[in-house]
């Protein structure tokens, strides 16, 4: 086996998950500057401010969810695809499934020596891989 390979994917490995862990810890640190630059902006009436060769500014960001029962707080997900239907706006409604989920089932089917059932096996493609993992030693 080439030793070298198997430590050069060890160390990009390490490396992305610095990386990674980095990352994480600047979004949250832009979440909580962005908290605060928000009621800036609110306190002193401004929308926009230039400042070492960038302008820093409000962007209006509107988005559409389903809404949530009040009193159990659930997603009102069938009553949302109901209201686009009825207001003609079919070419937002599809019917999907969630691959992560189906996968799993099918993953635990599997490691418990079950079949997966006839009337999934000609409608799925399921396929059985490898990747390398890489764990700290302890």
């Amino acid at each position: 086996m080439d030793t070298e390979r198997a430590r050069r994917f060890i160390a990009l490995t390490a490396r992305k998950r610095a990386i990674d862990a980095e990352r994480r810890e600047i979004t949250k640190e832009l979440d909580t500057l962005e908290t605060a630059i928000l009621d800036e902006f609110a306190e002193h009436g401004i929308d926009r401010i230039a400042l070492d060769g960038y302008t820093l500014g409000l962007r209006r960001d509107i988005w559409a969810r389903p809404a949530k029962d009040p009193d159990t707080g659930e997603t009102l997900r069938d009553a949302a695809i109901n209201a686009l239907r009825a207001a003609g706006l079919n070419d937002y409604v599809r019917e999907d499934f969630n691959v992560q989920s189906l996968s799993a089932y099918v993953r635990e089917l599997i490691d418990n020596g079950d079949d997966v059932p006839d009337e999934l096996r000609d409608s799925l493609h399921i396929t059985e891989g490898y990747k390398v993992s890489v764990t700290k030693a302890s």
